[in-house]
């Protein structure tokens, strides 16, 4: 069974849509500033609740810690942000999440992946709802990111099977053996940037090789109308598709479209 062209809404690119895709997340993720009259706060979810129960009826609250790490003059030295209060609401049918921090929001689509179609529109109908209750004054920075998960086939097999050399991936990591990491950040320009990890992950016990991560994160840091975030988002895409294409290997889609 091969690649079939994802259906479209105005305003989006055409792109193969594959019966087997290595997706393991895609998150779109909005930052915003909230007036400081707004009585918005995580710890008041009923307003969002409210708007949102329809498709999203389950509601988890969440305290997290942020976690970086310093070079001090021993080596890494852990540091710790302040606890801070999360919003998961799950959808009622659908692999999808929403999220919601003081100043921050995302959509989370696990697998079996929706489509970029799906997403779009859902993130465009949701954003919305929840504007409404948070009374953002701005929209400062925008991130869309993709979680590529490929199961590794031996103990010896090199990233070079999945993935080819190209302006963001180097030469060196895709011959290498396991316990492989490569993590390139690249400012575009004063507004843009783009992380892209490969790595070998070997947390999940059920697999005997471990897997191959292909993280493409792109970010946006501008203040951006309201109006505009479906086609700053659809650009974003447009990138993360673009180097996806160029480094999947002749052996990544057969898997694709296993």
């Amino acid at each position: 069974m091969g690649c079939r062209i994802e259906s479209l809404e105005a305003g989006s690119l055409p792109h193969p849509s594959y019966p087997n895709p290595t997706i393991q997340e895609a998150i779109c993720e909005i930052h915003f500033p909230v007036a400081s009259d707004v009585a918005w706060s995580p710890a008041k979810p009923t307003p969002l609740l409210e708007r949102l129960r329809d498709q999203y009826p389950e509601l988890e609250t969440v305290t997290e810690q942020g976690l970086a790490f310093a070079i001090g003059p021993t080596g890494p030295v852990p540091q710790f942000s302040s606890p801070q209060l999360k919003l998961k609401f799950q959808h009622r049918t659908a692999p999808l999440a929403i999220q919601i921090w003081q100043n921050k929001f995302t959509i989370n689509a696990v697998r079996p992946y929706m489509g970029w179609t799906q997403l779009k529109a859902e993130l465009l109908r949701v954003w919305p709802l929840v504007s409404e209750v948070i009374a953002p004054t701005s929209i400062t920075r925008l991130g869309m990111r993709y979680i590529n998960r490929i199961n590794r086939l031996s103990a010896t097999e090199s990233p070079g099977h999945w993935i080819l050399e190209n302006d963001v991936v180097p030469k060196a990591v895709l011959t290498s053996g396991p316990s492989f990491l490569s993590r390139l950040e690249k400012r575009l320009d004063r507004h843009n940037r783009l992380i892209v990890t490969l790595a070998h992950d070997t947390s999940v016990a059920a697999e005997p090789f471990g897997s191959l991560i292909f993280d493409i994160d792109r970010i946006r840091e501008q203040e951006i109308a309201a109006a505009d975030v479906g086609s700053k988002v659809e650009e974003m895409h447009e990138d993360i598709w673009t180097i996806f294409a160029n480094a999947k290997s002749p052996a990544l889609e057969r898997l694709l479209n296993r």
